[in-house]
């Protein structure tokens, strides 16, 4: 790569993430730009799999000279992928990143720090963290254990990092631990293992046996006059494969054609019928029969207390004294309002309960009829619907994620998604697209009702001698008063639920209906953009058949 492209490189990422508007891409883009950006002191990076963490200590001494004080190896004792020493007069913890990689940077008072970062990694998981590293390691080597050497680990790092990320100086093995053989054959045996290693993945890489020659090999390289601009051609060239295979995954999945979204219509149209008997079953089963069975208990439950009410209230005025009489008459009207009250509130707090699980019962009756739809579709069929309902989940099912530093080498092959996972997701996605459907789901049967109370039940009467007569009709009337407003507020509930379970069937039975022609809209517009995909899939074949190439010239 002609480090002089290196503007234009950057540019053309650039320009690529903004026509893309991929995610991906635009974070790819960021990095570079951070990366080109960072000022920093030539790295040495010492990278070991199957190493214990004192071993590992112990070839860091062998090789700079620094001894980690005990209070920064408790630090670094089990940090998980990596840790950077850079020069302070006294140990601290100069910066704790939230990165990719979660590595930790300490600053320690060693001369060789002065001139130098050292950086020390632990097996790492992904190439993300990879990616982020390759702006940091200017030059390293890869331990390995002379009784265990060339482990699968190492070989798939040397494979998959080192011989992409890396050029062949930039990268050693140091061969440790080989006092452990028994003699100058079993040496010979792990010299051969390793060269043949390397031929099998078509690499050169230096092997020292001594940690001061790889040491002197490591220093001599990281002085070169040249080694900032061999940075920024590493970054650049990683950044722009990465850019490639990305572009790559955009352009197959760019275009639909359109005989395919035809035929994922038609197998819909096929199932309009299923979903429309679905909803009128949900509508009867789920929906009217539950409200109905709560009607019932509700208005049962308010005629016993009214009746219940009246004849305590009946007992209280045959006996009272008829002195007291008309004072008690002043407050049966309050004492009426407020049992209701109480009563109504409590029996209100239940109601809601009971509603808000028939409503749970529809939702999960909804998931169930959605996904049966979907399931009866065809793979091709389902992967048209994804597309055209805009799910962003469903790509990282069929290709492994791309995210910020993947790249060809990792060797992730387009995968068919099971029907289970496609089912799953789209059938949660399908059943909001119901929900939307539908102006009430949480019934309250008393929202038109509200604390009812009785008007004045009863007339007021006036004292007359025949006491005996007037106690008689009080009672009587108050009774009634209790009963009536029972009776009331009953007809009052029971219409409100009927009315309730009139509007919840027709938006239950208009949301199934209405799903396979909200499909079919999305359908609609996924064609209309057919040929702004169309202009996509060209400028991205022009970007990665003539402008990568010219890129990398």
């Amino acid at each position: 790569m002609d480090i002089n492209n290196s503007r234009r490189i950057v540019e053309a990422i650039a320009d690529i993430a903004e026509k893309t508007k991929d995610e991906q891409l635009i974070q790819l883009s960021a990095w570079i730009k951070l990366m080109r950006e960072k000022k920093q002191k030539p790295s040495l990076a010492v990278i070991s799999f199957n190493l214990n963490h004192s071993d590992r200590l112990k070839m860091v001494k062998k090789m700079t000279g620094i001894e980690i004080p005990e209070e920064v190896v408790n630090l670094i004792e089990g940090e998980p992928a990596c840790f950077i020493l850079d020069y302070n007069d006294t140990p601290v913890l100069l910066n704790e990143r939230s990165s990719i990689t979660g590595k930790k940077e300490m600053g320690l008072p060693f001369d060789f720090l002065k001139t130098y970062r050292l950086i020390i990694c632990d097996e790492i998981q992904s190439e993300e963290e990879w990616l982020e590293l390759t702006g940091e390691i200017d030059v390293g080597c890869l331990i390995t254990n002379a009784t265990m050497a060339m482990t699968q680990g190492e070989r798939a790092w040397l494979n998959g990092f080192a011989k992409c990320f890396f050029a062949p100086d930039e990268i050693s093995i140091i061969l440790t631990k080989t006092e452990f053989l028994n003699n100058e054959e079993e040496l010979t045996e792990v010299h051969n293992t390793i060269e043949n290693t390397l031929k099998r993945l078509d690499m050169e890489r230096k092997v020292f046996e001594s940690e001061s020659d790889a040491f002197d090999w490591m220093t001599d390289y990281l002085s070169a006059p040249t080694i900032n601009e061999r940075r920024e051609a590493r970054i650049l060239q990683n950044g722009l494969a990465s850019a490639e295979k990305r572009l790559k995954l955009l352009l197959d999945s760019v275009v639909i054609d359109d005989s395919t979204i035809l035929s994922a219509i038609k197998q819909l149209q096929k199932r309009q019928h299923y979903l429309e008997l679905a909803g009128q079953m949900a509508a009867e089963s789920v929906l009217a029969n539950s409200l109905n069975n709560l009607k019932t208990r509700m208005c049962e439950g308010i005629r016993d207390y009214g009746q219940q009410m009246g004849t305590n209230v009946k007992s209280k005025v045959e006996t009272t004294p008829l002195d007291d009489l008309e004072s008690l008459e002043d407050k049966i009207n309050g004492y009426i309002s407020s049992s209701w009250d109480y009563y109504i509130k409590s029996m209100m707090a239940k109601a809601i309960e009971e509603t808000n699980a028939i409503s749970k019962k529809l939702v999960n009756q909804m998931e169930i009829d959605a996904g049966s739809m979907i399931a009866e579709l065809d793979v091709s069929a389902r992967r048209t619907l994804y597309s055209a309902l805009g799910l962003s989940g469903f790509s990282s099912e069929l290709e492994e994620d791309v995210t910020l530093g993947r790249f060809p080498f990792s060797g992730s092959d387009i995968d068919e998604v099971s029907v289970g996972a496609i089912t799953d997701q789209l059938r949660k996605e399908t059943r909001n697209m119901m929900l939307l459907s539908i102006p009430l789901l949480f019934v309250n049967p008393l929202a038109s009702v509200g604390t009812v109370v009785a008007a004045k039940a009863y007339g007021k009467f006036r004292m007359n001698n025949e006491l005996t007569d007037i106690r008689s009709e009080l009672a009587e009337q108050v009774e009634k008063a209790c009963y009536d407003s029972g009776e009331f507020l009953a007809k009052q509930v029971e219409q409100n639920i009927e009315k309730e379970i009139r509007i919840g069937a027709v938006s239950i039975k208009s949301a199934y209906g209405n799903l396979v022609s909200q499909i079919e809209k999305s359908f609609d517009d996924l064609k209309k953009t057919q040929k702004e995909k169309a202009f996509l899939k060209e400028y991205l074949s022009n970007q990665l058949n003539a402008v990568f190439p010219e890129l990398r010239t």
